[in-house]
């Protein structure tokens, strides 16, 4: 697991391990959908979206469904949209 992880960062950036845990950060919302609307009159429930686009990222790559949870986002207020992907195991090495 950890070499795919390896490989995932080196093509998709957000993915990083943060104290043994995957999270994959976005420094701005890139939803097309809200362009243009200031993020805090964006329902916070919105963004239950970007988890489920996560979620099937990691099933596709894992075969397995995988909670993940969103720790910060722009739309509720957070300096980024961040999420955190639980495959069940540890990963104790941050990413290059």
């Amino acid at each position: 697991m950890r070499g795919f992880l390896d490989e995932l960062h080196a093509a998709f950036d957000p993915v990083q391990i943060v104290d043994g845990a995957i999270h994959v950060v976005y420094p701005q919302c890139h939803c097309e959908q809200i362009d243009g609307i200031p993020p805090l009159d964006v329902p916070s429930a919105y963004c239950n979206c970007s988890v489920g686009w996560v979620r099937e990222l990691f099933k596709q790559a894992t075969g397995r469904d995988v909670p993940v949870e969103a720790l910060t986002t722009i739309v509720r207020g957070g300096p980024e949209c961040r999420f955190r992907v639980d495959l069940g195991i540890a990963l104790d090495a941050p990413l290059p």
